[in-house]
């Protein structure tokens, strides 16, 4: 579904440059004022400059937007240090006495404010319980099918922040547990209906895999 809306973002944007570049050679072909033959050739030409130049402007325009507006949500899941990247999705695996453990790191940068009202929801199948740490019970909190991390709970005490906090999830198997695996892909919940607050946050994660295990 993002990547669609990527697809259709850029489809967007490229549509809008086009037309406007076409707008502004009707309105003015600079080249046919400096060389006043071949028309059709100076029309495309300056057709190009414009869309060129344009889409320079709107990429920069862009570029200094998400790197001073906007705020980011980094959620990595990890087994172990070594491989802890967001490129990697780990593969869980059930192992004694029929508990997987999976660690997550969540780096908030930004502006504290754009933080506010946002929730992190992990999916997870409800034969299995979840577990962690007492001190995170505040910003975790499990519901029948998921774990939210509320993003309001953390320790951001000046107006930009650049916070991290990593700890680890438990999964218990119950005895009546199918076997099977478990695709938790987390999400970004935004409590408030507002589309500003939308464009003024982006989340970047990885996702992990519950395995059975295979004796």
């Amino acid at each position: 579904m993002v990547l669609k809306l990527k697809k259709f973002g850029v489809f967007f944007k490229v549509s809008i440059i086009s037309i406007f570049a076409i707008y502004l050679v009707e309105k003015f072909n600079f080249l046919a004022v400096l060389f006043p033959f071949n028309p059709s050739f100076l029309f495309s030409t300056c057709l190009g400059i414009y869309t060129g130049a344009i889409s320079l402007v709107v990429d920069t325009i862009l570029d200094w937007f998400d790197e001073s507006m906007r705020s980011t949500v980094e959620l990595v899941f990890f087994l172990d240090a070594a491989n802890k990247s967001i490129t990697n999705n780990p593969n869980v695996v059930f192992r004694d006495f029929d508990i997987a453990e999976i660690k997550l790191e969540v780096h908030l940068n930004g502006k504290k404010k754009n933080f506010q009202n946002l929730t992190i929801i992990i999916p997870y199948n409800n034969f299995y319980d979840v577990q962690f740490a007492k001190n995170y019970r505040d910003v975790c909190i499990k519901a029948q099918d998921n774990i939210s991390i509320n993003l309001s709970e953390f320790n951001m005490g000046e107006e930009k922040a650049n916070t991290f906090m990593e700890f680890s999830i438990q999964f218990i198997k119950s005895s009546d547990s199918p076997i099977n695996e478990l695709e938790c892909r987390p999400s970004l919940k935004f409590k408030k209906i507002c589309p500003v607050q939308r464009l003024l946050c982006k989340f970047n994660h990885n996702y992990f895999i519950l395995k059975e295990r295979r004796d």
